[in-house]
């Protein structure tokens, strides 16, 4: 009996995991995350997403005032509402229609505006097309609505490193001017792209050992010290939950969960703009471990407590922080460079 009743708390959580999430607002006001069942006439059925017993509630829809379908509801959901509530799908049609059509022209003036901006700057220019952001904006006019963040409209702050010519965006954060992307100049030593390929040092940059590190940020920036890692991570709520606001929302894998040493709420928003990346490091065996799961950045200070080591900053995809480690000189990691 105790082993059924565990193994029916585990499929309901499952359940749970695997359900879209619609959201009912209630006459009051108030909201509920649930998954919608069944509609009908006068009631509604539901699971009800805060609870995890898997009960199926059921509320009458004279106490709704709206429903908020996730885009992965069935759409014999949709037609049940549709159908219980008078509307009619040349109604949705008409609306979506409009919207698209205001979002196509906002789409336009905004490709404008780049332009005109632009020509005004070649290096500005190229970085554009580089990173494909007006491109992209032209491709993604369409009948379906998309969400458009103000990094990629705007852009960021940047820099030509004048070694390579390659461009890179910046982000102040406090009194503080950091790279938002890791190094990604070549050197002749101690310098590796991830698994010896190249094509993963366009996104990660390359990996470095602490001595290369030293010297290898541009003209008017340098390796950053022990001491201003500290400071960044204390003007983003101290190091416990600095990771959240220093990770990048793309690229880090997802966690385990059932994990029992995963952190089950990890959150990567970006909202400093660090864009802080996986690019994992290289052992001195020459193998390479950790890409999409670990990222680590040097400090210019060695360690004086352990022989041949230096301070460096971690994260990693099942931790909101980020930790103070110290590593052996010789291993390749990440490099952030701070403006001087």
């Amino acid at each position: 009996m105790k082993k059924k009743i565990i193994f029916t708390s585990l499929f309901f959580i499952l359940l749970l995991i695997v359900k879209s999430q619609d959201i009912i607002t209630l006459n009051t006001g108030e909201e509920m995350k649930v998954s919608i069942m069944k509609i009908e006439e006068k009631m509604i059925e539901y699971i009800n997403l805060d609870s995890i017993n898997g009960h199926i509630y059921s509320i009458s829809k004279d106490k709704v005032y709206s429903i908020d379908f996730n885009k992965k509801s069935t759409i014999p959901l949709l037609q049940q509402y549709l159908k219980h509530n008078s509307l009619s799908l040349k109604t949705i049609n008409n609306e979506q229609k409009l919207f698209n059509e205001q979002y196509n022209q906002m789409v336009e003036n905004i490709n404008v505006l780049l332009e005109n901006w632009m020509l005004q700057d070649t290096a500005y220019q190229n970085n554009f097309i580089r990173q494909h952001k007006v491109i992209n904006l032209r491709q993604e006019k369409t009948d379906s609505p998309i969400n458009i963040s103000n990094s990629d409209v705007l852009g960021s702050k940047s820099f030509i490193d004048e070694r390579d010519g390659k461009m890179y965006q910046t982000v102040k954060i406090g009194q503080q001017i950091w790279m938002a992307e890791n190094l990604a100049y070549k050197t002749d030593l101690g310098c590796w792209a991830y698994d010896n390929n190249e094509s993963n040092s366009t996104t990660y940059g390359y990996l470095y050992t602490w001595e290369t590190a030293k010297k290898g940020c541009p003209t008017g920036w340098h390796l950053p010290t022990d001491a201003q890692w500290t400071t960044l991570t204390d003007e983003l709520n101290g190091v416990r939950k600095a990771g959240t606001e220093l990770k990048s929302t793309n690229g880090w894998t997802s966690p385990n969960l059932w994990s029992s040493n995963t952190n089950k709420d990890i959150i990567n928003s970006n909202s400093s703009g660090f864009s802080a990346l996986p690019g994992g490091y290289r052992e001195n065996n020459d193998s390479f471990k950790g890409i999409g799961t670990l990222g680590d950045w040097w400090s210019s200070n060695e360690d004086d407590n352990i022989s041949e080591s230096s301070i460096a900053r971690s994260m990693s995809n099942d931790y909101n922080g980020i930790a103070r480690l110290s590593f052996d000189k010789k291993i390749g990691i990440s490099v952030r460079c701070i403006k001087d």
